[in-house]
């Protein structure tokens, strides 16, 4: 009669279809290196492009020249001037402060004024920039119950014509003198 046992395992207890525990690791696929070299250069990219983006200036618009130099003036700025200008703060019910800028501009020139950008320059205690902002010039079209701005694309200023105008400030830099800021008209618009 033929011995019907089963198949006795080599000596070492494995089979030849048996994995093995303690296998070495297969070698390294060289595309495999390639795709983490790739994603490591990429992961790196990202992380420059990230900082880069970080460290521009924030706040209002573009900023040109040295940090601490005043942005030009606009070619029509002369005949836009400036007056009056005085600066007020109102506490915020959920905490801080906003800052009203606030004076008299008028147009001394021959177009209307259909826009203008005001460049706003903080000092600090040695007369250098500690906060610089650029915001569009706002007038007054209303102080009744409460004073109400817009834009001079919706209240153009004709030559010959003063107006009221106001800015509101969120924030100002810890470092601020306390003094009322530079105000420069860097960007006009007329028709």
């Amino acid at each position: 009669m033929a011995d019907e046992r089963a198949p006795q395992a080599p000596s070492g207890g494995q089979t030849d279809n048996a994995p093995e525990l303690f296998a070495p690791p297969p070698p390294p696929d060289p595309s495999s290196r390639k795709t983490v070299a790739v994603t490591i250069a990429a992961v790196l990219i990202v992380i420059v492009g990230v900082a880069l983006l970080l460290s521009r200036p924030h706040g209002g618009g573009a900023k040109t020249g040295n940090a601490n130099e005043p942005t030009p003036l606009a070619a029509y700025a002369v005949d836009l001037p400036l007056s009056n200008g005085h600066m007020s703060t109102a506490s915020v019910p959920a905490g801080g402060d906003l800052y009203y800028i606030e004076g008299t501009v008028r147009n001394t020139g021959t177009k209307t004024v259909t826009g203008a950008t005001v460049e706003l320059i903080f000092r600090d205690s040695l007369g250098k920039i500690a906060q610089r902002d650029t915001e569009p010039l706002k007038v007054v079209i209303a102080t009744e119950p409460a004073v109400d701005t817009t834009d001079l694309a919706h209240a153009p200023l004709a030559p010959g014509i003063s107006r009221d105008f106001q800015i509101t400030i969120e924030h100002v830099s810890a470092e601020w003198n306390g003094q009322y800021p530079e105000l420069r008209v860097i960007g006009v618009e007329t028709q």
